[in-house]
Protein backbone atom coordinates (compact mmCIF):
# COMPACT_ATOMS: atom_id res chain seq x y z
CA UNK A 1 0.00 0.00 0.00
CA UNK A 2 2.68 2.42 0.89
CA UNK A 3 4.96 1.24 -2.29
CA UNK A 4 1.35 2.35 -4.40
CA UNK A 5 1.43 5.67 -2.59
CA UNK A 6 5.09 6.62 -3.13
CA UNK A 7 4.38 5.89 -6.91
CA UNK A 8 1.56 7.82 -7.17
CA UNK A 9 2.93 10.84 -5.43
CA UNK A 10 6.32 10.31 -7.78
CA UNK A 11 4.00 10.27 -11.02
CA UNK A 12 1.90 13.24 -9.59
CA UNK A 13 5.63 15.61 -9.10
CA UNK A 14 6.71 14.69 -12.62
CA UNK A 15 3.36 15.40 -14.23
CA UNK A 16 3.11 18.71 -12.54
CA UNK A 17 7.03 19.63 -13.30
CA UNK A 18 6.22 18.83 -17.16
CA UNK A 19 3.00 20.67 -17.16
CA UNK A 20 3.67 23.73 -15.54
CA UNK A 21 7.24 23.98 -16.71
CA UNK A 22 8.41 24.87 -13.04
CA UNK A 23 11.48 27.86 -13.34
CA UNK A 24 14.09 25.43 -12.24
CA UNK A 25 13.41 22.33 -15.09
CA UNK A 26 14.55 25.07 -17.50
CA UNK A 27 16.91 27.08 -16.02
CA UNK A 28 19.79 24.75 -14.68
CA UNK A 29 22.20 28.18 -13.99
CA UNK A 30 19.74 28.73 -10.62
CA UNK A 31 21.23 26.81 -8.03
CA UNK A 32 18.56 27.70 -5.14
CA UNK A 33 15.67 26.55 -7.77
CA UNK A 34 17.36 23.11 -8.20
CA UNK A 35 17.65 23.15 -4.29
CA UNK A 36 13.78 23.76 -4.24
CA UNK A 37 12.85 21.49 -6.83
CA UNK A 38 15.11 18.58 -4.93
CA UNK A 39 13.00 19.82 -1.23
CA UNK A 40 9.63 20.23 -2.78
CA UNK A 41 9.61 18.15 -5.67
CA UNK A 42 9.51 14.80 -4.27
CA UNK A 43 6.98 11.91 -2.90
CA UNK A 44 8.24 12.66 0.82
CA UNK A 45 7.65 16.56 0.66
CA UNK A 46 4.06 16.00 -1.04
CA UNK A 47 3.08 13.02 1.40
CA UNK A 48 4.18 16.32 4.44
CA UNK A 49 2.24 19.12 2.09
CA UNK A 50 -1.02 16.73 1.54
CA UNK A 51 -0.69 15.89 5.76
CA UNK A 52 0.01 19.92 6.80
CA UNK A 53 -3.14 20.78 4.51
CA UNK A 54 -5.17 18.42 5.99
CA UNK A 55 -4.45 19.86 9.83
CA UNK A 56 -4.86 23.40 7.72
CA UNK A 57 -8.57 22.81 6.72
CA UNK A 58 -9.22 20.92 10.02
CA UNK A 59 -8.38 23.60 12.00
CA UNK A 60 -10.43 26.43 9.74
CA UNK A 61 -13.39 23.91 9.83
CA UNK A 62 -13.65 22.80 13.38
CA UNK A 63 -13.87 25.91 16.31
CA UNK A 64 -11.22 24.22 18.55
CA UNK A 65 -8.54 25.87 17.07
CA UNK A 66 -10.42 29.25 17.13
CA UNK A 67 -11.21 28.67 20.62
CA UNK A 68 -7.26 27.70 21.69
CA UNK A 69 -6.63 31.15 19.84
CA UNK A 70 -8.73 32.82 22.03
CA UNK A 71 -6.83 31.79 24.98
CA UNK A 72 -3.56 32.24 23.82
CA UNK A 73 -4.96 35.82 22.92
CA UNK A 74 -4.90 36.97 26.96
CA UNK A 75 -1.20 34.91 27.30
CA UNK A 76 0.17 36.91 25.07
CA UNK A 77 -1.22 40.01 26.56
CA UNK A 78 1.39 42.02 28.88
CA UNK A 79 0.93 41.97 32.59
CA UNK A 80 0.71 45.50 32.75
CA UNK A 81 -2.00 47.12 31.60
CA UNK A 82 -2.24 50.98 30.15
CA UNK A 83 -3.27 53.62 32.20
CA UNK A 84 -6.30 55.38 31.13
CA UNK A 85 -5.61 59.44 30.04
CA UNK A 86 -9.55 59.98 31.26
CA UNK A 87 -11.60 57.70 33.92
CA UNK A 88 -14.72 56.19 32.26
CA UNK A 89 -17.91 56.05 34.11
CA UNK A 90 -20.78 54.16 33.25
CA UNK A 91 -24.04 55.63 34.95
CA UNK A 92 -27.26 53.16 34.77
CA UNK A 93 -30.19 55.23 33.93
CA UNK A 94 -33.98 54.59 33.62
CA UNK A 95 -36.81 57.47 32.09
CA UNK A 96 -38.28 58.18 35.93
CA UNK A 97 -34.64 59.18 37.18
CA UNK A 98 -34.34 61.80 33.97
CA UNK A 99 -34.92 64.98 36.01
CA UNK A 100 -32.82 64.02 38.88
CA UNK A 101 -30.44 63.38 36.73
CA UNK A 102 -30.44 66.91 35.11
CA UNK A 103 -30.91 68.49 38.60
CA UNK A 104 -27.45 66.70 39.53
CA UNK A 105 -25.34 67.74 36.82
CA UNK A 106 -26.69 71.17 37.38
CA UNK A 107 -25.14 71.64 40.45
CA UNK A 108 -21.60 70.52 39.26
CA UNK A 109 -19.05 73.20 38.39
CA UNK A 110 -18.67 73.56 34.40
CA UNK A 111 -15.82 71.41 32.44
CA UNK A 112 -16.44 68.81 35.32
CA UNK A 113 -16.75 66.02 32.48
CA UNK A 114 -14.35 66.05 29.38
CA UNK A 115 -17.17 64.73 27.17
CA UNK A 116 -20.32 63.10 27.99
CA UNK A 117 -22.44 60.42 26.12
CA UNK A 118 -25.81 59.07 25.61
CA UNK A 119 -25.89 55.64 24.77
CA UNK A 120 -29.53 54.79 24.69
CA UNK A 121 -31.78 56.22 22.46
CA UNK A 122 -34.59 55.20 24.22
CA UNK A 123 -33.75 58.11 26.60
CA UNK A 124 -34.21 60.84 24.49
CA UNK A 125 -37.03 62.05 24.90
CA UNK A 126 -38.28 65.43 23.86
CA UNK A 127 -37.92 66.94 27.47
CA UNK A 128 -34.74 65.05 28.33
CA UNK A 129 -32.77 66.33 24.81
CA UNK A 130 -33.69 69.88 25.65
CA UNK A 131 -32.35 69.79 29.22
CA UNK A 132 -29.27 68.15 27.60
CA UNK A 133 -28.80 70.96 25.45
CA UNK A 134 -29.46 73.95 27.63
CA UNK A 135 -26.31 71.83 30.46
CA UNK A 136 -24.21 71.71 27.44
CA UNK A 137 -24.57 75.27 26.04
CA UNK A 138 -24.02 76.47 30.46
CA UNK A 139 -21.13 73.80 31.24
CA UNK A 140 -19.19 74.41 27.82
CA UNK A 141 -19.12 69.86 27.89
CA UNK A 142 -18.88 67.88 24.53
CA UNK A 143 -22.00 65.89 24.58
CA UNK A 144 -22.57 62.73 22.35
CA UNK A 145 -25.37 60.83 21.00
CA UNK A 146 -25.54 57.03 20.06
CA UNK A 147 -27.63 55.22 17.63
CA UNK A 148 -28.21 51.14 17.75
CA UNK A 149 -27.79 48.58 16.17
CA UNK A 150 -30.53 46.01 16.74
CA UNK A 151 -31.10 42.83 14.68
CA UNK A 152 -35.24 42.55 13.64
CA UNK A 153 -36.98 41.10 10.77
CA UNK A 154 -34.04 39.34 9.89
CA UNK A 155 -31.66 41.70 9.43
CA UNK A 156 -29.68 45.22 11.44
CA UNK A 157 -32.04 47.85 11.58
CA UNK A 158 -30.55 50.75 12.84
CA UNK A 159 -32.44 52.60 15.99
CA UNK A 160 -32.18 56.61 16.49
CA UNK A 161 -34.29 58.73 18.76
CA UNK A 162 -36.77 61.41 16.97
CA UNK A 163 -35.48 63.75 19.40
CA UNK A 164 -32.08 63.41 18.28
CA UNK A 165 -33.26 66.59 15.77
CA UNK A 166 -33.70 68.86 18.68
CA UNK A 167 -29.62 68.63 19.58
CA UNK A 168 -28.88 69.74 15.61
CA UNK A 169 -24.77 69.40 15.16
CA UNK A 170 -24.54 66.96 18.08
CA UNK A 171 -22.17 64.28 16.96
CA UNK A 172 -24.15 60.61 16.30
CA UNK A 173 -22.45 57.49 16.44
CA UNK A 174 -23.53 54.00 16.30
CA UNK A 175 -22.90 50.89 19.27
CA UNK A 176 -22.92 47.50 17.40
CA UNK A 177 -24.49 44.95 19.84
CA UNK A 178 -21.64 42.29 21.63
CA UNK A 179 -23.93 38.73 21.89
CA UNK A 180 -23.82 37.10 25.39
CA UNK A 181 -22.89 34.01 23.99
CA UNK A 182 -19.50 35.39 23.20
CA UNK A 183 -18.80 35.28 26.72
CA UNK A 184 -19.45 32.18 28.10
CA UNK A 185 -16.18 30.36 27.29
CA UNK A 186 -13.75 30.24 30.23
CA UNK A 187 -11.53 32.72 28.73
CA UNK A 188 -13.54 35.50 27.26
CA UNK A 189 -12.95 35.92 23.32
CA UNK A 190 -12.07 39.21 22.27
CA UNK A 191 -13.80 41.56 21.46
CA UNK A 192 -14.82 42.63 18.50
CA UNK A 193 -14.61 45.94 17.23
CA UNK A 194 -15.70 47.77 13.88
CA UNK A 195 -14.91 51.18 13.12
CA UNK A 196 -17.72 52.53 10.57
CA UNK A 197 -20.74 50.50 9.32
CA UNK A 198 -22.81 50.46 6.44
CA UNK A 199 -26.74 49.86 7.12
CA UNK A 200 -28.47 48.67 4.51
CA UNK A 201 -31.46 49.92 6.04
CA UNK A 202 -30.15 52.86 6.24
CA UNK A 203 -29.54 54.11 2.74
CA UNK A 204 -28.93 58.03 4.39
CA UNK A 205 -26.68 57.35 7.25
CA UNK A 206 -24.29 54.99 5.29
CA UNK A 207 -20.57 55.15 6.74
CA UNK A 208 -22.01 56.31 9.94
CA UNK A 209 -19.08 56.85 12.01
CA UNK A 210 -18.66 54.69 15.28
CA UNK A 211 -19.57 56.26 18.78
CA UNK A 212 -16.08 55.12 20.09
CA UNK A 213 -14.63 57.30 17.28
CA UNK A 214 -16.43 60.69 18.05
CA UNK A 215 -15.54 60.20 21.70
CA UNK A 216 -11.96 60.21 20.53
CA UNK A 217 -12.61 63.07 18.54
CA UNK A 218 -13.89 64.87 21.33
CA UNK A 219 -11.30 64.26 23.94
CA UNK A 220 -8.36 64.92 21.04
CA UNK A 221 -6.79 61.27 20.76
CA UNK A 222 -6.08 59.59 17.76
CA UNK A 223 -8.79 57.63 16.26
CA UNK A 224 -8.25 54.60 14.86
CA UNK A 225 -8.00 53.38 10.87
CA UNK A 226 -11.02 53.12 9.28
CA UNK A 227 -12.50 49.89 7.04
CA UNK A 228 -10.57 47.81 9.83
CA UNK A 229 -11.77 45.43 12.04
CA UNK A 230 -10.27 45.23 15.85
CA UNK A 231 -9.81 43.14 18.59
CA UNK A 232 -10.09 44.12 22.82
CA UNK A 233 -9.12 42.29 25.16
CA UNK A 234 -11.87 41.11 27.68
CA UNK A 235 -9.91 39.58 30.85
CA UNK A 236 -12.32 41.11 33.64
CA UNK A 237 -15.53 41.03 31.23
CA UNK A 238 -17.85 43.64 31.09
CA UNK A 239 -18.16 45.64 34.23
CA UNK A 240 -21.57 46.68 35.75
CA UNK A 241 -22.75 50.69 35.53
CA UNK A 242 -23.15 52.44 38.80
CA UNK A 243 -26.41 53.88 39.60
CA UNK A 244 -27.13 57.53 40.00
CA UNK A 245 -27.62 57.33 44.14
CA UNK A 246 -23.79 55.68 43.63
CA UNK A 247 -22.90 59.04 41.26
CA UNK A 248 -24.66 61.06 43.74
CA UNK A 249 -21.94 60.00 46.62
CA UNK A 250 -19.22 61.10 44.73
CA UNK A 251 -17.69 64.41 45.11
CA UNK A 252 -17.31 66.84 42.24
CA UNK A 253 -13.18 66.39 42.27
CA UNK A 254 -13.59 62.90 41.74
CA UNK A 255 -15.57 63.68 38.81
CA UNK A 256 -13.54 66.28 37.44
CA UNK A 257 -11.53 65.26 33.89
CA UNK A 258 -13.78 62.16 33.37
CA UNK A 259 -15.82 61.10 30.98
CA UNK A 260 -19.23 60.08 31.31
CA UNK A 261 -21.47 57.54 29.58
CA UNK A 262 -25.17 57.64 30.12
CA UNK A 263 -27.77 54.89 28.97
CA UNK A 264 -30.18 51.30 30.07
CA UNK A 265 -27.50 48.31 31.71
CA UNK A 266 -30.19 45.69 31.08
CA UNK A 267 -29.29 42.65 28.65
CA UNK A 268 -31.97 42.80 25.79
CA UNK A 269 -33.91 40.02 25.10
CA UNK A 270 -31.31 38.38 27.15
CA UNK A 271 -28.74 37.89 23.80
CA UNK A 272 -27.30 40.84 23.70
CA UNK A 273 -25.40 42.88 26.12
CA UNK A 274 -26.07 46.57 26.81
CA UNK A 275 -24.77 49.30 24.43
CA UNK A 276 -23.68 51.55 27.38
CA UNK A 277 -21.60 48.09 28.92
CA UNK A 278 -19.96 47.59 25.44
CA UNK A 279 -19.40 51.11 24.68
CA UNK A 280 -17.60 51.60 28.04
CA UNK A 281 -15.43 48.63 27.78
CA UNK A 282 -14.85 49.47 24.03
CA UNK A 283 -13.60 53.10 25.28
CA UNK A 284 -11.65 52.05 27.77
CA UNK A 285 -9.88 49.69 25.52
CA UNK A 286 -9.23 52.56 22.65
CA UNK A 287 -7.87 54.93 25.48
CA UNK A 288 -4.89 52.21 26.60
CA UNK A 289 -4.51 52.01 23.04
CA UNK A 290 -5.40 47.75 23.47
CA UNK A 291 -6.67 47.24 20.01
CA UNK A 292 -5.14 44.62 18.17
CA UNK A 293 -5.48 43.99 13.93
CA UNK A 294 -6.06 40.64 12.33
CA UNK A 295 -6.06 39.50 8.99
CA UNK A 296 -7.15 36.59 8.01
CA UNK A 297 -5.92 36.45 4.77
CA UNK A 298 -2.53 37.11 6.21
CA UNK A 299 -3.02 34.11 8.92
CA UNK A 300 -3.37 32.04 6.03
CA UNK A 301 -0.57 32.61 4.09
CA UNK A 302 1.75 32.52 7.06
CA UNK A 303 -0.06 28.72 7.73
CA UNK A 304 1.21 27.93 4.24
CA UNK A 305 4.35 29.85 4.33
CA UNK A 306 5.62 28.59 7.34
CA UNK A 307 4.52 24.51 6.49
CA UNK A 308 6.83 24.61 2.82
CA UNK A 309 9.73 26.08 4.87
CA UNK A 310 9.36 23.45 7.09
CA UNK A 311 9.22 20.98 4.16
CA UNK A 312 12.51 22.79 2.71
CA UNK A 313 14.49 22.85 5.50
CA UNK A 314 13.96 19.17 6.63
CA UNK A 315 15.00 18.15 3.31
CA UNK A 316 18.01 20.48 2.84
CA UNK A 317 19.09 19.44 6.08
CA UNK A 318 19.03 15.47 5.96
CA UNK A 319 21.87 14.98 4.30
CA UNK A 320 23.49 15.71 7.79
CA UNK A 321 20.99 13.68 9.81
CA UNK A 322 17.81 12.98 10.81
CA UNK A 323 18.08 14.70 14.46
CA UNK A 324 19.88 17.89 12.86
CA UNK A 325 16.78 18.37 10.23
CA UNK A 326 14.54 17.97 13.01
CA UNK A 327 16.51 20.19 15.27
CA UNK A 328 16.53 22.73 12.59
CA UNK A 329 12.74 22.88 11.96
CA UNK A 330 12.25 23.03 15.69
CA UNK A 331 14.82 26.21 15.46
CA UNK A 332 12.38 27.62 12.74
CA UNK A 333 9.22 27.08 14.90
CA UNK A 334 11.08 28.62 17.51
CA UNK A 335 11.71 32.00 15.78
CA UNK A 336 8.35 32.05 14.68
CA UNK A 337 7.15 31.83 18.35
CA UNK A 338 9.32 34.65 19.21
CA UNK A 339 8.13 36.71 15.84
CA UNK A 340 4.61 36.02 16.75
CA UNK A 341 5.08 37.57 20.87
CA UNK A 342 7.07 40.66 19.34
CA UNK A 343 4.35 41.05 16.65
CA UNK A 344 1.29 41.34 18.86
CA UNK A 345 2.94 43.10 22.05
CA UNK A 346 4.91 45.98 19.78
CA UNK A 347 3.18 45.78 16.59
CA UNK A 348 -0.37 45.23 17.89
CA UNK A 349 -0.91 42.77 15.34
CA UNK A 350 -2.58 39.28 16.05
CA UNK A 351 -1.05 36.58 14.43
CA UNK A 352 -2.41 32.74 14.60
CA UNK A 353 -0.03 30.88 16.84
CA UNK A 354 -1.72 27.25 17.51
CA UNK A 355 -2.93 26.39 13.68
CA UNK A 356 0.77 27.83 11.93
CA UNK A 357 2.59 25.33 14.38
CA UNK A 358 0.27 22.76 14.03
CA UNK A 359 0.23 22.40 10.26
CA UNK A 360 4.07 22.98 10.50
CA UNK A 361 4.66 19.75 13.42
CA UNK A 362 2.06 17.50 11.37
CA UNK A 363 4.06 18.18 7.83
CA UNK A 364 7.43 17.38 10.29
CA UNK A 365 5.61 14.08 11.59
CA UNK A 366 4.87 13.51 8.66
CA UNK A 367 8.45 13.87 6.96
CA UNK A 368 9.59 11.74 9.70
CA UNK A 369 7.30 9.14 9.25
CA UNK A 370 7.93 8.76 5.43
CA UNK A 371 11.64 8.56 6.27
CA UNK A 372 11.84 5.82 8.82
CA UNK A 373 9.22 4.20 5.79
CA UNK A 374 11.86 4.82 3.40
CA UNK A 375 15.35 5.21 3.78
CA UNK A 376 15.17 4.36 7.98
CA UNK A 377 13.93 0.92 6.89
CA UNK A 378 16.41 0.27 4.53
CA UNK A 379 19.09 1.23 7.02
CA UNK A 380 17.86 -1.09 9.77
CA UNK A 381 17.58 -4.02 6.89
CA UNK A 382 21.59 -3.38 6.17
CA UNK A 383 22.53 -3.11 9.74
Amino acid sequence: MFDTLKTYLTSWRLALIDKFHLPWRWAPWNTLGKQLNKALANPQSLFALLTGSCILLLGMVFPSFEWIESQLFYARLPQERGLLPYRVLALQLDESEEDEFIDFLNTLPAHTFKAMGVCSPELMNENFAKALRHWQQDKQTPLLLASTLKWQDNQWQLHQSRSQSLLSGTPVGYIAPVSVYSMVYAVNKPFVYQVSATPAAQPPLQALPAFSQNMLQALNQPSIPQHETHYLPTPDGFSPPMSLRQMQRLSSDNLLGSVLLVGHAAIENGQWISPLQTEAHALKGLLRRETYHRSELGNFLICLLLMLSTIVLFNLTLSMGIWLACGSVCTLLLSYFTLNIVAFRVAHFWLDLALPLGAALGALGALIYYFQLTEGRTRQQLL
